[in-house]
């Protein structure tokens, strides 16, 4: 039963003048659950005024076997002040209970303050994670997301258990390698029978399940921890590093307690934590901690200069020109033909399960707003398409004009697409960003302005402050094709747009796409080469911006006018272009296989020679490691 008591009580006191708070107490997220699945929620006064609220989830330990939702209590005075709100939950406790109750029950209570964030006035988009010990299992757990889908049981299974942020402390990773150090320590803790037991055991270990969807994560853990080694937070950082999410470990120096190090709580640990924590909540970029002699690259690691504790961190450190987005970028995004009334993205919505190898990889998909618009204009339609890559994990990149004929300055193409945007949204759409589709050669080619860089570059600049200051989650980039510019004016385009941005004070470009007509290369035309596009490559990365390929077959055009416009040709021709670019060390830091045209004419399934999906996969399986879980 919700509690709301006022400061007059002396006994309890759930409204507090001093911190601005409102406290809800003993909440059930399940129905006749009982006190072990309620929780907590810490809100600041005037919450229903304030922008919607990022959630910091806090999960006790004990073991998995005590504790409860009080220690949530503590964190309020930290965040709530900030424009957080924070809750505590309990989860049911073993021997009465083994794993997987505990995940369980932790992913009931994320669906239940999704499904309630509108009373709450909470960020559905914005949810943190942290526990220290078996909380900081749970919380580890959480963030490999779509590993842990097949405990999402229960209630409110419309709703998302997603958590985009992690900070775990002195956590279990690997029940395995756990129980070899400390034998015995798995005994009464899962359900079933032996086999069931030792299945669960690798279920239940974040360091085996970590795959693409999982969230950043900073983990933090004592050199001298005797209950839980050093090493199991060291397994799941390397996990973490291969598949490239974003994350840092803290290893505390010995000397302060141990698995409950005082080191945990000190003013430099916990000013790391908060940092973190609006880094990937409120898109407060991370500021640098040391300086280097050369612009960083998005690979560096980051070494502090905190006392007493030695950092390794894969977060992307921010150029003086642009700062990476909180978001995690999408390595792999798949973009569908919108032909025939966009055929395609409605068959790869309504056959999942024959494109599920594909979807192993698949991040993003990237479809023109105006023609999802145009040709979805029943609203319900739509919803059910929306709601289907929902479904499976799958945001949208919007392919979206900054300049263009019909909104020749940034604020007005960004007025006229907004309201379709809006729409979207409306819908239930989960958008993760927007790519712009060519304003330096729409300014140069179909505009024809005297100074078109001059000017792309200031109208682009005002469009993206005006998307940053609308929709601050979304990431944003540009697309131009390659070698209709040269390597020489993209470089130069990069660094103008960066510097307009500069001015503004507004975060710079979180990706930058080439369409490359690598025909030019092959037929020897004078325009451009492979090694010219890797130089643009690396000059990206001197920016901190992510470089995006479009992978497509540049082909089409001349060997269909010959009769060889077929499922076999655009296979070929895309593979072609994937081993080209690597034979000059290419390396994208996203992949977009593309379709604008007629081919290939069969999109699905993945397991049938030379269709869409296949082509996807296929490239993908040569170019990225492969994933840890299957797609569900």
């Amino acid at each position: 039963m919700k509690k709301l008591i006022c400061t007059f009580l002396l006994s309890v006191v759930l409204y507090s003048v001093t911190l601005a708070e409102v406290r809800v107490t003993n909440v059930p997220y399940v129905k006749d659950g009982g006190e072990r699945q309620q929780l907590d929620i810490y809100l600041p006064d005037n919450y229903k005024t304030m922008q919607p609220l990022p959630v910091l989830v806090i999960i006790h330990g004990g073991g998995w076997a005590a504790g409860n939702k009080d220690a949530a209590g503590g964190w309020a005075h930290r965040y709530v002040p900030h424009g957080f709100a924070v809750v505590g939950i309990n989860y049911r406790l073993k021997p009465d209970f083994k794993m997987p109750t505990q995940i369980i029950d932790c992913k009931s209570a994320i669906r239940w303050l999704r499904a309630n964030a509108k009373e709450y006035n909470f960020d559905t988009k914005k949810f943190g994670a942290w526990g220290h010990s078996a909380g900081g299992h749970l919380s580890a757990l959480l963030g490999t997301n779509d590993a842990t889908k097949e405990f999402d049981i229960g209630e409110h299974l419309d709703q998302s258990s997603t958590i985009q942020v992690v900070a775990a402390y002195a956590a279990p990773t690997n029940f395995e390698t756990w129980s070899q150090k400390k034998p015995g320590v798995e005994k009464g803790t899962f359900d079933g029978n032996q086999e069931e037991q030792i299945n669960l055991m690798r279920k239940m270990s974040p360091a085996l399940q970590v795959n693409r969807s999982t969230a950043p994560m900073l983990l933090v853990h004592a050199e001298d921890d005797t209950l839980v080694p050093l090493s199991q937070s060291q397994e799941l950082y390397d996990a973490l590093q291969k598949e490239g999410i974003e994350s840092r470990l803290i290893k505390l120096a010995a000397g302060d307690g141990g698995h409950g190090s005082k080191s945990f709580n000190s003013d430099e640990t916990v000013g790391i934590l908060k940092q973190f924590f609006e880094q990937y909540l409120k898109n407060q970029p991370k500021q640098k901690t040391t300086e280097k002699n050369t612009e960083p690259s998005k690979n560096d690691t980051e070494k502090s200069t905190i006392p007493n504790q030695n950092v390794t961190t894969t977060l992307p450190q921010p150029s003086s020109q642009s700062q990476i987005s909180s978001q995690k970028l999408p390595k792999f995004i798949l973009g569908p033909p919108g032909l025939d009334e966009s055929r395609a993205i409605r068959e790869l919505a309504k056959h999942p399960e024959q494109w599920e190898h594909c979807r192993r990889f698949v991040e993003a998909i990237l479809c023109a707003d105006h023609v999802l618009h145009r040709h979805f204009k029943d609203d319900q339609e739509l919803r059910e398409l929306f709601a289907a890559f929902r479904k499976m994990n799958i945001p949208f990149q919007l392919e979206v004009g900054a300049v263009k004929p019909w909104g020749k300055t940034g604020a007005e193409a960004f007025q006229k697409q907004q309201a379709t945007w809006q729409r979207f949204l409306s819908l239930d759409a989960t958008i993760h960003g927007l790519a712009m589709d060519e304003p330096l050669n729409c300014c140069d080619t179909h505009l024809k302005m005297e100074n078109a860089l001059e000017y792309a570059a200031t109208e682009t600049a005002e469009f993206i402050a005006l998307v940053r200051a609308k929709y601050p989650d979304w990431t944003i980039g540009d697309i131009e094709g390659f070698p209709a510019l040269t390597a020489n004016q993209v470089i130069t385009w990069i660094d103008r747009l960066e510097e307009k941005l500069k001015a503004k004070n507004v975060r710079g470009l979180d990706f930058m796409r080439l369409d490359v007509d690598w025909m030019h290369f092959v037929h020897n035309t004078g325009k451009g080469s492979w090694a010219d596009l890797k130089r643009i490559e690396n000059h990206c990365r001197t920016k901190n911006i992510a470089f995006s390929l479009v992978y497509w077959d540049a082909g089409y055009n001349a060997l269909s006018k010959r009769g060889y416009d077929d499922d076999l040709m655009w296979y070929v021709g895309c593979l072609q272009m994937m081993y080209d670019y690597i034979a000059v060390g290419g390396n994208p830091d996203q992949v977009v296989v593309q379709s604008w045209n007629n081919c290939p004419k069969t999109f699905i399934p993945d397991n049938a020679p030379f269709t869409f999906t296949r082509c996807a996969a296929d490239i993908a399986e040569r170019l990225l490691n492969k994933p840890t879980v299957p797609a569900k």
